[in-house]
């Protein structure tokens, strides 16, 4: 399983946000079809962190976007988005030792019935 994989299964497999968005979990961007609400998720950075042994851990950013048709239904998306992703842990394939809110913000899209609730997490991670 990929480090996208479990993202994914951790996203669509919480109640709350499972609830709003079913299993519209999709990578990089929604498009003029795309049934909202919904989550888009990207990587933005990975960096390795370099210890005794060789290279463990990584640093690894994702944004993860809510996307909604009203305001009140992005900001339910955010709560449910940021309560999914809460002290997320994984033991292996892929390990995930912590998970932490690094950014949250609203944007309005072009175009009528368009939302959006970007949130950044640092993830600590092994993907192998």
């Amino acid at each position: 399983m990929t480090l996208e994989e479990a993202l994914v299964a951790q996203l669509t497999g919480y109640a709350g946000l499972a609830t709003l968005i079913g299993d519209r979990v999709v990578a990089m961007a929604v498009f003029e079809t795309t049934i909202l609400p919904a989550v888009t998720y990207q990587r933005i950075s990975t960096t390795p962190k370099r210890h005794r042994g060789g290279y463990g851990l990584e640093s690894i950013r994702y944004q993860l976007d809510g996307w909604a048709t009203s305001y009140d239904q992005g900001l339910e998306l955010r709560k449910e988005i940021r309560a999914a992703m809460f002290q997320w842990q994984r033991p292996s394939g892929p390990r995930v030792d912590a998970t932490l809110l690094q950014d949250d913000r609203d944007l309005r899209e072009a175009g009528a019935g368009r939302y959006r609730a970007s949130i950044d997490f640092m993830l600590w991670a092994t993907e192998s």
